[in-house]
């Protein structure tokens, strides 16, 4: 959140014309959508499991699979990349 602060307030004071805090803004609030998300799902999984998991693959799949390979871990890899392949045909 730190990092996300100190690239906006450079973006903003650069006027976006410095590229880096443009690309720095960005994978910040990258990772905190996939940081807002894991921890909903977690949090939802302690009640209910399968509820959990559905949010966390939905967001995963629809939105952000590239994703897949940064924060899921790799047992659970493999599940994707099945279903990717059952998707696609």
């Amino acid at each position: 959140m730190v990092l996300f602060f100190l690239a906006s307030l450079g973006a903003m004071l650069s006027f976006g014309r410095i590229p880096f805090f443009l690309k720095l803004q960005s994978k910040c609030w990258l990772a905190i959508k996939r940081s807002f998300v894991c921890a909903l799902a977690l949090m939802t999984a302690v009640f209910s499991p399968a509820f959990g998991i559905m949010i966390a693959c939905t967001y995963f799949l629809m939105y952000d699979k590239t994703g897949i390979e940064e924060i899921v871990p790799e047992s659970l890899q493999d599940q994707f990349r099945e279903f990717f392949n059952t998707t696609d045909k």
